[in-house]
């Protein structure tokens, strides 16, 4: 009986966080580029290619961050962001044959700029792309043999991902693990966390394989933990919850995929936070 009322809570839960991360991804992939429309985002996107590829001297970048940070916080009206825009692009074009400027010299640059460090923060997301991720999932498993030597555990991750360069998508991760350990009968739990990786999106694939491992130390309600691995992440971690039908303390190891939907470029909205995160905070 036990078993069967955990097994209706457990599904219950996953298809309320599946539902509910995915109605959020809808609400996040109605954001439309609006690079040919909104100014500060047509200014954004000329300023991260000139400064993805490191072009221009270093009075040249102090004028892009300028015109960035002032337009993006609102310290200019809308005439002088278009005047930024056309003054970019000018400087694009003159720019389209000189070599680009070594990677560790520009970055120097930027980090010697007088500006704020959301701003600097920003320009060195172009020069080395990298992606952020929240993540959200749910899973189940069953200790036999002993009740615990051996065992399996399954579940379902869902993550929001953006990336440096105005990127965003929206990840469902299946996994799976073996386990062994103390105890433990039919478990299951929730768990949520973070990301961030070394590009600014996933590769052209949009399956990509992981590895993890987990562990749970579980007096009926306890602590859930897990890492996930693959080429491109840097670190990927969870926290949560484990409910246990006996007392446990389990360890598992294993694979899941990241199946990719909903790409979107020239997303900005999350770009213009990084700017804007740090003046806020500077004024409390």
């Amino acid at each position: 009986m036990i078993r069967k009322i955990l097994s209706s809570t457990f599904a219950s839960i996953l298809l309320a966080a599946f539902i509910s991360p995915a109605l959020m991804a809808d609400d996040a992939f109605d954001e439309t580029s609006g690079a040919e429309e909104d100014p500060v985002n047509q200014l954004l996107s000329c300023t991260m290619k000139l400064v993805q590829n490191r072009k221009g001297s270093e009075q040249e970048l102090q004028q892009l961050a300028y015109m960035v940070q002032a337009a993006i916080t609102e310290e200019v009206n809308e005439s002088s962001v278009e005047t930024y825009v056309h003054q970019c692009r000018n400087l694009k074009e003159s720019l389209a044959d000189a070599p680009k400027n070594p990677k560790k010299g520009y970055l120097e640059w930027i980090d010697a700029l007088p500006n704020s460090k959301g701003t600097k923060k920003l320009l060195t997301g172009f020069v080395k792309p990298h992606h952020h991720c929240y993540t959200v999932g749910v899973r189940s498993g069953l200790s036999f043999l002993g009740y615990g030597v051996i065992g399996t555990s399954t579940g379902l991750d869902m993550a929001m991902c953006h990336g440096s360069l105005g990127h965003k998508w929206f990840e469902v991760r299946p996994f799976g693990e073996l386990t062994t350990g103390i105890g433990g009968g039919f478990h299951w739990g929730l768990h949520m966390g973070e990301e961030d990786g070394t590009t600014s999106q996933p590769s052209c694939k949009s399956f990509d394989p992981h590895l993890r491992v987990s562990s749970d130390l579980a007096p009926f309600v306890g602590f859930h933990y897990n890492m996930a691995v693959n080429a491109t992440t840097e670190n990927a971690y969870q926290y949560g919850l484990t409910f246990s039908q006996y007392p446990a303390m389990i360890f598992g190891g294993g694979g899941g995929a990241n199946i990719r939907f909903g790409l979107v470029s020239e997303a900005y909205t999350h770009l213009k936070k990084v700017v804007l995160e740090p003046s806020i905070t500077s004024t409390l």
